[in-house]
């Protein structure tokens, strides 16, 4: 007969040791007399032989749970609007969106309109000034080229630098956003 303590028994059968404490509180187990021991043979054969649901106490319990009749759902009851009910219920329900709208903005899912707005208006203000720039900086080339091929080359390189100045703003933006969010939190 091998002896281990509950611990050592959990690592063999690959289990937690809040495991072989819930198979003790259900009589799975074989302890030694002072119970603070397992004896590892009698409690694996325990083990394997109420696994399938072979414990009578287990079935029995599983029996009677099926003899039970299913409890009912409540059906919502009918509230006249204009009633003191119904005015309860719509203040409730304005009451939760709020609260699940709080948490969307501490998470982070949500902004404050006004946050939303301000961005915007930086990312307009960033492509406003990388077109004016692309046109400060390319007119005066294009027009002293002749090839159409080196002003479309042109034109293609300074479209490159301006889909990569909106396309690192836009990531900034939500940076900014989500920062700002975690300082009105």
């Amino acid at each position: 007969m091998t002896i281990e303590r509950k611990s050592q028994f959990a690592k063999r059968i690959n289990r937690a040791p809040s495991y072989i404490t819930e198979l003790i509180k259900h009589g799975r187990i074989v302890l030694t007399k002072d119970g603070k021991h397992v004896e590892v043979e009698a409690s694996l054969e325990k083990i394997e032989a109420t696994a399938s649901g072979a414990n009578p106490a287990v079935s029995a319990r599983h029996e009677t749970a099926r003899k039970q009749p299913a409890r009912k759902k409540r059906k919502a009851v009918d509230v006249k609007e204009g009633s003191r009910q119904h005015y309860e219920r719509e203040t409730q329900a304005l009451k939760n969106k709020s609260k699940e709208l709080n948490f969307d903005l501490a998470l982070g899912k949500r902004f404050m309109v006004s946050d939303v707005r301000r961005e915007a208006l930086a990312l307009g203000n960033t492509l406003r000034a990388t077109v004016e720039r692309l046109i400060d900086q390319t007119a005066p080339r294009l027009s002293v080229m002749s090839d159409s091929a080196l002003r479309k080359q042109l034109l293609q390189d300074e479209l490159k630098v301006l889909r990569t100045v909106i396309k690192a703003e836009f990531p900034r933006a939500m940076r900014r956003l989500k920062k700002g969010n975690k300082q009105n939190a």
